[in-house]
């Protein structure tokens, strides 16, 4: 029931009418107990995820002039004392 993504009090009929393409990931597969353990909800906390790495991509701010990691500017510190 806790990977349905529907709230507790829903209705699962309602929300899974007998028929209906449901996607799903598959969670574990058990072949001795005969069992698959599916979630609708993987699959919207997925797509959310996606969302979010999309949109960061697309908001990246360029990297201000000067900036750097601070290994960049010790190597280039070093290289100015080696000369």
């Amino acid at each position: 029931m806790s990977e349905t993504g529907i709230p507790k009090e829903g209705d699962v009929r309602r929300a899974f009418p007998v028929g209906a393409d449901v996607e799903v990931i598959v969670q574990e597969i058990d072949a001795a107990g005969r069992r698959i353990r599916l979630s609708a909800k993987a699959v919207a906390e997925a797509r959310e995820a996606e969302e979010v790495r999309e949109w960061t991509a697309s908001n990246a701010a360029p990297p201000a002039e000067g900036s750097g990691t601070l290994a960049d500017k010790l190597r280039s510190a070093f290289k100015s004392l080696e000369k």
